[in-house]
């Protein structure tokens, strides 16, 4: 299993739901690039790629 680290968006919000993801194993991501759409308290956002690297299992 591969954590991932979601912002802090609201003191209190315990759940988000992973709606999809955007990219597979061993993509090269750049900086600013959206890697997964999240959906909590029925606000979607999506989540940025902060440093260039390829996307491991």
């Amino acid at each position: 299993m591969t954590s991932i680290i979601i912002p802090e968006i609201e003191e209190g919000i315990e759940k988000i739901l992973l709606v999809q993801w955007y990219k597979q194993p061993g993509d090269y991501i750049t900086v600013g690039e959206s890697l997964a759409k999240f959906s909590c308290e029925g606000i979607e956002f999506d989540l940025f790629q902060r440093k260039k690297a390829p996307l491991k299992n």
